[in-house]
């Protein structure tokens, strides 16, 4: 029974390690008004893997994917009756929030 509570802790420990490295990348999308766009598709694409996250933005336009690993992202949107928008670039650090706009 002793041997079982220290390898749960350490499993414990690893899981909450990893996610300590672990990113977010958020955001919020206005059109040229200023006025917040809705249900917005967003695409997060690690540069260097080719991975990639969706997400959609909130009634407030909000959006937000976490989880994220350490990189270089490029992030886009586009919506009907919208001008597509991408931001190229972004670099992403360990344990990290990371805005934007």
């Amino acid at each position: 029974m002793m041997l079982r509570l220290p390898i749960a802790f350490l499993i414990l420990t690893s899981a909450v390690y990893a996610q300590a490295h672990r990113s977010i990348l958020l955001g919020q999308v206005t059109d040229r008004t200023g006025a917040v766009v809705a249900n917005a598709p967003i695409k997060v694409k690690q540069k260097e893997t080719n991975l990639q996250w969706n997400s959609i933005t909130n009634e407030s336009g909000n959006w937000e994917v976490p989880g994220l690993l350490p990189g270089t992202y490029r992030v886009e949107t586009a919506l009907q009756g919208f001008k597509s928008a991408s931001v190229d670039d972004i670099l992403v650090t360990s344990g990290r929030r990371v805005q934007v706009d």
